[in-house]
């Protein structure tokens, strides 16, 4: 929870100096955050819960609709890649143990895309 509200944090400052980045000018990244999974916490083998949200300088707020999540293993392969819902949720079947990486990323009104990461374990 900490680390939740640090990133958060972070995040809100980040955007409030200009450090989105998107250069000086023209069309910035939209800014992801990873809400769940937390930060390197360990889950049962099946269905995994993901929820995210993304703000961009200049749309606001992204609909859910604008997010997607990936899934990578411990050898960066692509486990699973699934459009988010309208909440920006996905939940993703994951059965095997191991260390996975959880992708979310963002894609504004231009097309221009921005990524978080959040390690997990099953």
């Amino acid at each position: 929870m900490r680390s939740e509200r640090l990133a958060v944090s972070l995040v809100a400052a980040l955007l409030a100096m200009g450090c989105n980045g998107g250069g000086g000018s023209g069309n910035a990244k939209p800014v992801p955050v990873i809400v769940d999974p937390h930060l390197d916490s360990t889950h049962f083998p099946g269905d995994v819960d993901f929820s995210g949200r993304a703000t961009d300088k200049e749309d606001g707020p992204l609909a859910g609709t604008a997010l997607r999540w990936e899934v990578y293993n411990a050898d960066d392969a692509l486990v699973a890649a699934l459009p988010a819902d309208v909440d920006g949720d996905a939940t993703i079947p994951v059965n095997v143990i191991g260390e996975y990486t959880a992708v979310l990323i963002a894609v504004d009104s231009k097309g221009k895309e921005g990524k978080a990461t959040q390690p997990f374990k099953i």
